[in-house]
């Protein structure tokens, strides 16, 4: 076997053990996201005036969330507590509208208490600069958001949140005759690594470790002992 074949076959390994942790580390927290059959799991937030809609014909591939008429906030049935790491919320959204551009984007409900009860708040754009907030802007045309939230080893007393449920937003349709439209959610929570913790010293990148300095020993080997 040759030197530049044993250096691929040990990249690859230590490659794979590197994305095998990543992988198995994330979760999926979303049960439905793509929204086949139904919108299960989902409800609206009773101080809006729009309408929670399945829309079978809309969609990447067809099946979507849809919120009609006046200004809504959707959410999830499910509450969850913040756990260390980092969140990645994501949507491929899209404003149906006639011409008027209004908000379609992404937010949390965010909890004091550990069960999603009580008061809520949602995360603002206050300040210069873009905001941070992700949100549909051109009309009629599908584009994915990601909405990024690192949360602290000790959510609950750094920022006063324990608990949250992922939100959909549609808000400032004047006439209230337009629709966001939402398809392919996920929320992935993705734990904070060790700094301690690298491939080369996991017992499959050890191997490989291992395996890049035998070849290499062996190629310079036969290099120096040539005529």
């Amino acid at each position: 076997m040759s030197l530049l074949r044993i250096l691929c076959y040990a990249a690859g390994i230590i490659l794979m053990s590197v994305v095998t942790a990543s992988t198995a580390a994330a979760q999926e927290l979303i049960t439905n996201g793509t929204f086949d059959a139904d919108i299960d799991g989902w409800m609206i937030w009773d101080g809006g005036l729009g309408v929670l809609e399945w829309s079978p014909a809309q969609g990447q591939p067809p099946g979507a969330l849809k919120i009609d008429a006046g200004d809504q906030e959707v959410m999830t049935t499910a509450c969850y507590q913040f756990e260390p790491g980092t969140l990645f919320f994501a949507a491929d959204g899209f404003m149906e509208s006639s011409g008027e551009r209004y908000l379609c984007n992404l937010n949390f409900f965010l909890y004091e208490t550990a069960d999603c009860t009580g008061d809520f708040g949602m995360f603002s754009h206050v300040g210069p600069g873009p905001s941070p907030i992700p949100e549909v802007w051109n009309l009629n045309i599908w584009e994915h958001l990601v909405f990024e939230l690192g949360v602290p080893e000790n959510p609950g007393p750094t920022n006063g949140f324990y608990s949250y449920r992922p939100a959909l937003i549609k808000s400032g349709d004047t006439f209230d005759d337009d629709a966001c439209v939402f398809d392919n959610i996920s929320m992935i929570l993705v734990p904070p690594q060790p700094a301690a913790e690298i491939p080369a010293l996991s017992p499959v990148g050890l191997v490989a470790f291992v395996l890049l300095l035998l070849a290499a020993g062996i190629y310079l080997r036969r290099t120096r002992t040539r005529p």
